[in-house]
């Protein structure tokens, strides 16, 4: 995983002492035994993005290494006519935007984040201005987006009705 100055960390519920680190290449869930634990990886996560120089390997390795994140994890979905883009997006962080909700037919991922539109990258643009242009899109409009986490594992899961905590498999698909 390559940390770098706009990658972002922070916590979330997907199981107990669970967090998210996103980079421009890479969205990955992660947990850890105890809650000292998460909270010392968020912050030691925290810091070496915020002190990681956006140079610190050589341009060979940075360029290959993009290449192999973006060609794993990236899809596009283009629209050739004006209709609505079937999907919401929702800010994570000021910079990324997730998609929450997709229309089965839209060919969207829920919890993919858009990387570009029309071939311009859109990571590190900020979310506010991503919205601004895809209010204002014409055809033809190419999205890319950097798909969703896939994997999977157990996690405890409080039932609503008896407040008491089960095992359930939790399956993350692409």
């Amino acid at each position: 995983m390559l940390i770098t100055p706009d990658s972002t960390v922070y916590p979330t519920s997907l199981a107990p002492y669970s967090f998210q680190v996103v980079t421009p290449y890479l969205v990955a869930h992660l947990d850890s035994e105890t809650e000292q634990d998460t909270v010392k990886w968020i912050r030691s996560l925290q810091k070496a993005a915020k002190n990681s120089p956006a140079d610190h390997l050589p341009d060979k390795i940075l360029r290959a290494g993009r290449k192999i994140a973006l060609e794993e994890n990236l899809y596009d979905v283009v629209f050739n006519e004006k209709k609505p883009l079937g999907m919401k997006l929702k800010p994570k962080s000021k910079r990324w935007a997730i998609v929450t909700q997709a229309k089965p037919d839209s060919g969207i991922a829920v919890g993919s984040v858009l990387a570009a539109v029309n071939e311009q990258q859109v990571h590190t643009t900020g979310y506010h201005q991503v919205v601004t242009v895809l209010k204002q899109w014409a055809p033809p409009l190419k999205l890319t987006f950097r798909a969703p986490p896939k994997g999977g594992g157990f996690l405890q899961e409080r039932t609503p009705t008896s407040k008491k905590w089960k095992m359930r498999y939790l399956e993350l698909g692409r």
